[in-house]
Formats: C-alpha cells, sequence, structure tokens
C-alpha cells in the first residue's frame, strides 16, 4: 500500500531562491509542477522526488532548463508562481514509476498549450543500472543480446568474406607506415645529432669519442681562462703591497 499524500505546504532554497512544495519530498513516486499564474502543468517521476525538484529548480534558476518552454515561463513569472507537489506515492523500479507517471502525461498532454511535457511518451525503460556491480554486468549483457552495433559482435563467414574482398589490394596500415631504408638513415643521423636525444640510446664509438675530445676541450680552455684571470688580478696587487712598503 502506498503511504499517503501529505498536503503540508513547505519550502526549499536552490541559489538562494526559495521554491515551494507540498507533501513528501523524500518519497518514490510522481510530482507535478504548476504554474499557479497561468495553470500550465509538468509532470515527472523520481525515487526521490526532493531531489529532482531541487534540480528543476538549479536549472531554472541558472537559465540553463532543457525545457525551453518552461524556462520562458519562469523568466516571466519568477519561482514564487511556481508550485512542486507529489501526487502519487509509487513503489518499486524506475519502469513502475515511468507506468504511473505515463497514465498522468495522457490525461493532460496537449502539445505544448498548458502542459509542460514536451514528449508524449515517457522513457520507460528501467536500464542496465542496479545496487550492485553484479546485477548491473548482467543487466548490461542481457541488454546487448542482438545488437550488432555493440562491442565484440561476431561477423558471419559472408560478413568476413566482404570485408576481405573490399580491402583486397589495399596496403594494411603497417605497410602505409613502413618507412624506407633511406629515411631510417636520415632518422638515426639527425637523433645521433640531437640535442635532444633520449637518455639511453647507444651511439657508436665514434660518436662517444668525438663527445668526449669535445668535452675535454672544453674542460681544458675553462682552465686556461680561469688561469688569465688570476694573473689579470695578481700585478695589482702585487703594486699594492710595493706601495704599502714604500709609504712605510
Amino acid at each position: 500500500m502506498s503511504p499517503a499524500i501529505e498536503i503540508t505546504r513547505r519550502s526549499f532554497i536552490t541559489q538562494n531562491v526559495q521554491f515551494m512544495y507540498t507533501g513528501n519530498g523524500s518519497v518514490s513516486g510522481i510530482y507535478k509542477l504548476t504554474n499557479v499564474s497561468n495553470g500550465r502543468v509538468y509532470f515527472g517521476s523520481a525515487g526521490k522526488v526532493i531531489d529532482r525538484w531541487k534540480n528543476h529548480a538549479l536549472m531554472l534558476v541558472k537559465n540553463s532548463h532543457y525545457n525551453a518552454f518552461l524556462q520562458a515561463d519562469y523568466n516571466k513569472t519568477g519561482p514564487l508562481c511556481f508550485v512542486f507537489e507529489v501526487v502519487e506515492c509509487v513503489s518499486g523500479d524506475r519502469l513502475a514509476r515511468t507506468t504511473v507517471e505515463q497514465r498522468y502525461i495522457d490525461d493532460h498532454y496537449d502539445g505544448g498549450k498548458n502542459c509542460y511535457n514536451l514528449r508524449a511518451r515517457t522513457i520507460q525503460t528501467q536500464g542496465p543500472w542496479s545496487y550492485t556491480p553484479e546485477e548491473s554486468f548482467l543487466k548490461r549483457s542481457a541488454a546487448q543480446i542482438g545488437n550488432k552495433n555493440s562491442l565484440g559482435s561476431h561477423k558471419t563467414e559472408e560478413a568476413k568474406q566482404k570485408i576481405a574482398l573490399a580491402r583486397k589490394g589495399k596496403p594494411s596500415n603497417n605497410k602505409r607506415l613502413a618507412s624506407s631504408e633511406e629515411t631510417k638513415r636520415r632518422q638515426s643521423e639527425s637523433m645521433i645529432n640531437s640535442p635532444h636525444r633520449r637518455v639511453g640510446e647507444h651511439l657508436p664509438e665514434e660518436t662517444k669519442l668525438k663527445k668526449m675530445k669535445d668535452v675535454k676541450l672544453a674542460m681544458a680552455a675553462a682552465k686556461r681562462n680561469a688561469a688569465m684571470d688570476f694573473k689579470s688580478i695578481e700585478k695589482p696587487v702585487e703594486e699594492l703591497v710595493e706601495v704599502q712598503i714604500a709609504s712605510a
């Protein structure tokens, strides 16, 4: 037996905007959104209606609701003209809720005059999601049975032959990407002489000796420069000492 519908008027706040609602928002069931200024209505279903209401309210406040008809009326009248309410409590899964929701849409849908619902039919599927990963896996597997576009589908022998004939005479991906010997040689030479050579690459002995020679020459040049700098400051120091001795 479904729980009784409450008629107590309450409110919730989203983005500092207050919205009114009637009923127990924590129940699972069918809800209605009414624009009291013109009588237009919207019907929906949710496992916990207060969460769905807050989602609607947030999109309306941010002017990003997927229902342009509903958003336009909200922009004209403001939040105080909209009231959420629980119209029927429904236990069970999503399919059970959307089945009941469809009855309300059948009674009120008018193609966009006084009913905000954009479609005449609800999406009456439970989907593959469940409370446990094992159950979700089984539902996803069952949903893919007979789906020819699913990954891992088995092709018939006839389909395989058609694909083989269509590819006949065309180079494979590996052949298209294959480099000539000349290209490989030039790439190798550019990598050897590149300052950005990857660490760990093996160099020819000739290249190693050349690099070691360059390093030794650079170190010798650095020593010569350091010696010249020392000699350049050595003479002024000696002259300073001689001046100090003479003055003494």
